[in-house]
Formats: structure tokens, C-alpha cells, sequence
């Protein structure tokens, strides 16, 4: 017998009944697959890609902020609600690099009109200055830092060690040698 001689209905039958054999596997297959190592890594590389920023001081809503690895001091401070009416902007415009990258677990403090910096916000922890957060008045007091490397020292902030100093040639040799008792990145 011939598949010519067989009635359509059977035939439609049987390609029916194919197709369902085949629609019930494809599901059950794609309901049993487990997660590829590659998937994995992908998810932990989002993960990777999230940093902590603490930010306080006259800032509308200080806290800790998830943020973007990429992202810079301005998207903290618009995360943050901005900066409040009591903000120093004479800080703002001299110390505070608005471009500059963050750093997972990096601190951002802003002053207040009149607050002592030095005592007041924790620029100095342990007798060290951050190379964060320091004022240009702060980092000029280092041994071997003048103007021209403190503004240099702030124009690349986002150090996740102080190490980075040299790395990223702000610094020599010889005057990181002379500074790196006295600096730290909390």
C-alpha cells in the first residue's frame, strides 16, 4: 500500500500527531535547560559592573547609592537629590571634580558654607589625607606637591588605591615615596 492509496484523513492524523510529538518535546526541552557557565558569567558580570558611592554632607538625600561602574561624581549628586542651598560652592568649583570617575566603595562629602573641612568632614582620617576627597590646600601641605600636581591629583580622581598615583603618572617615583605614609582612598 502507497501513501497515495491511504485516506487524507490518516495522513493528516498522523503528521498531526508528529507535530504535537515534536511541539511536547521542544517545550520540555526548553523548560529543562540549565543556566551555561556563560549565562553565569554574564550575570555575575552586571554584578561586577554595579559600585557602592556613600555620599553626605549638603547633599538633598545623603546615603549609599548602587550606581553604574561607569558612571561619574554628577550622576551621584543627581542620584543623590543635588546639592543643597548650604552647599560651599567656593569647594564646589575648586575641589569637587564633578567629570571624574567613582570607584566602588568611594566617599563624597560636601561641605557646608563655614565648616571646617579638616575636622569637620573627615578629610583626614588617622592623620591621612584622601586623595578622593582632599582640598588643593590639603594635598599642596604633601611633601613634593605643588599647585600644578594638586590640581592634577584632583582633575583624576576616582583612585581606587593610592598606588594609582603612579600608575597613572600623576606623581614620580620619588615624591609618592615621600606621600604614601601620609595619603589613603577610603
Amino acid at each position: 500500500m502507497t501513501l497515495e492509496n491511504l485516506p487524507k484523513e490518516i495522513i493528516v492524523a498522523v503528521f498531526g500527531l508528529v507535530l504535537i510529538v515534536a511541539g511536547v518535546i521542544f517545550i520540555k526541552n526548553s523548560q529543562t535547560v540549565a543556566p551555561t557557565p556563560e549565562v553565569m558569567g554574564e550575570s555575575n558580570q552586571i554584578d561586577a559592573q554595579q559600585i557602592y558611592i556613600d555620599i553626605s554632607g549638603a547633599i538633598a538625600i545623603p546615603g549609599v547609592y548602587k550606581m553604574d561602574s561607569q558612571a561619574r561624581v554628577e550622576d551621584v549628586l543627581n542620584q543623590a537629590g543635588g546639592l543643597t542651598a548650604d552647599a560651599d560652592a567656593k569647594y564646589i568649583e575648586t575641589s569637587l571634580n564633578r567629570a571624574a570617575k567613582l570607584t566602588d566603595g568611594q566617599k563624597i562629602y560636601v561641605p557646608r558654607k563655614g565648616e571646617e573641612k579638616v575636622q569637620s568632614t573627615g578629610y583626614k582620617a588617622q592623620g591621612k589625607i584622601n586623595i578622593n576627597a582632599g582640598s588643593q590646600a590639603e594635598l599642596e601641605a604633601l611633601p613634593g606637591i605643588g599647585p600644578a600636581t594638586a590640581v592634577k591629583i584632583i582633575a583624576g580622581r576616582g583612585y581606587s588605591r593610592i598606588e594609582d598615583l603612579l600608575t597613572r603618572k600623576i606623581v614620580t617615583a620619588k615624591v609618592f615615596t615621600a606621600i604614601k605614609d601620609s595619603i589613603s582612598v577610603w
